[in-house]
């Protein structure tokens, strides 16, 4: 085999390889999909603020929690903005109670609601 043919073999092989890295790496460097979820659930909490929802600033897990006794405190306010019957702000109570749920670890912490599901569960109570 002629000593030029095998340098251009060389190249090309060499060439064809730096392509299948350059290849490789551009995969694993593209950016992550955007998460929907976080999109969807950042929309809904946009949506569902103000003064006629339910409010909270504790966030864990990426979700906004609320107290079953601050939810019971801002009840006066959103029934008041929402001008709710005394039926339904027992039902509005009622679906406090409902959507109770026990601290995550079960030993520290307090009783928990997630705030979107109350704030939906308002918009359901006429």
């Amino acid at each position: 085999m002629n000593p030029s043919r095998i340098k251009w073999i060389t190249v090309l092989v060499t060439a064809l390889a730096l392509i299948g890295i350059l290849m490789i790496r551009s995969h694993f460097n593209q950016p992550a999909p955007p998460d929907e979820k976080a999109a969807g659930l950042s929309l809904l909490a946009e949506k569902l603020s103000g003064p006629r929802f339910f409010s909270s600033t504790t966030k864990e897990d990426g979700e906004l929690w609320i107290g079953p006794s601050e939810a019971r405190e801002q009840l006066p306010r959103v029934a008041a903005e929402r001008k709710l019957s005394p039926e339904s702000i027992r039902e509005v109570e009622k679906r406090i109670n409902q959507l109770t749920a026990p601290p995550p670890s079960r030993i520290i912490g307090g009783e928990r609601i997630n705030l979107l599901q109350l704030n939906l569960a308002l918009d359901s109570v006429r």
